[in-house]
């Protein structure tokens, strides 16, 4: 296991301190419909977004990025 980063060492501070909160997507087959040209992080990303009513992801891929533009 690799020692976390100085990004990873914000992120687990905010969700032990309620800041950050982790969603698990709900809608599966959206998911599993959508895996293959993307991986599934950025489909959950997508799905998770839809399901939560957000409008704006930011996302590093840029396949991802651009499929739904």
């Amino acid at each position: 296991m690799r020692k976390p980063d100085n990004v990873s060492k914000a992120l687990i501070k905010k969700k032990i301190s309620g800041e950050l909160e982790v969603f698990t997507v709900t809608n599966k087959i959206a998911v599993s419909a959508m895996i293959g040209r993307l991986h599934k992080g950025e489909v959950e990303v997508i799905v998770g977004a839809g399901e939560l009513g957000i409008p704006l992801v930011i996302l590093d891929d840029g396949y991802a990025r651009n499929m739904f533009i």
